[in-house]
């Protein structure tokens, strides 16, 4: 039985930095660390947000409920009304905002001074849309090519994505918007963060080489449900699965088959799943495999 990594999996850069920052300021705080509190999940994992837990940070269910706090703004980053009332209410901020998002925010901005609308193609209640949105005077969110259609006139658009959008529906909106306004009057800037198409080609690879693909992420993440679907274009046996207890071993061939001995398990993660949940469902498939680390 070999098992086989995804070459760009689990997490990105943005998803690194912020989680490592995070841990290292609770460290850093030691018994202080209960005066800092997160403003929603800091990535889509519970298991991260968990180990953040922890390690002593606290949660905030809203903004309202702070003041003179230490507050950490999570990689999707946050709405300005938002960021606004927290610094009114004299809390610090610990920014955290993944650059990829900031960098779109700041193309969004320079668009619409050059043009009446910006459309955001993305989905309307992520919390990096709702934080993109917030900087704009007239953005329209847009998930579907139909929605496109339904748009208002304007003499020409701007058009960013979000960072995790798939490729292929952002593809299929904007050939909405040009067919709506013309080549000449839609001016859309490819903001997909390079990791989500790196991660699904990769994926899509072990997929096509594999018997078997496990998509590890959490449910609530929505760049690792698309990797699923993904891999199930490619391989119709692909499972996804959050942890190692999720592991469902018919998956798998019986142990002793001889059939493990030729078997090719794929792995793969989304950009908010960490290495220990990705190492601890790799032993536990050695381990059904009969295996010793």
């Amino acid at each position: 039985m070999q098992i086989i990594f995804a070459e760009r999996m689990g997490f990105c850069r943005g998803v690194r930095r912020a989680f490592d920052a995070t841990m290292a300021l609770a460290q850093q705080l030691g018994d202080k660390a209960g005066e800092t509190y997160m403003l929603g999940d800091l990535v889509h994992n519970e298991q991260v947000v968990a180990r953040i837990s922890e390690a002593g940070i606290l949660q905030a269910k809203s903004p309202e409920a702070l003041s003179d706090a230490r507050v950490i703004i999570r990689t999707h980053g946050e709405a300005k009304e938002v960021i606004d009332l927290l610094v009114a209410a004299n809390n610090q901020i610990v920014d955290l905002t993944c650059g990829v998002v900031k960098s779109v925010r700041e193309k969004a901005v320079g668009l619409q001074q050059r043009h009446p609308a910006v459309i955001v193609v993305g989905k309307k209640d992520h919390p990096e849309v709702q934080g993109l949105v917030s900087y704009l005077k007239n953005p329209h969110v847009v998930t579907e090519p139909e929605e496109a259609q339904k748009l208002p006139d304007y003499a020409s658009v701007g058009v960013v994505e979000q960072t995790t959008i798939e490729r292929h529906r952002y593809e299929r909106v904007r050939a909405a918007l040009v067919d709506k306004y013309g080549e000449g009057s839609v001016e859309a800037l490819d903001t997909i963060c390079p990791h989500t198409d790196e991660n699904q080609s990769a994926s899509r690879d072990v997929a096509k080489r594999c018997d078997i693909i496990l998509v590890v992420g959490d449910a609530h993440s929505s760049n690792s449900r698309r990797l699923l679907e993904v891999c199930q274009e490619e391989n119709p046996r692909s499972h996804f699965l959050s942890c190692v207890g999720e592991i469902d071993p018919s998956w798998f061939p019986p142990e002793g088959g001889k059939r493990w001995e030729t078997l090719e398990v794929g792995i793969t993660a989304g950009a908010s799943t960490p290495d220990w949940t990705i190492e601890g469902i790799a032993a536990k498939v050695r381990e059904l495999a009969g295996l010793k680390e």
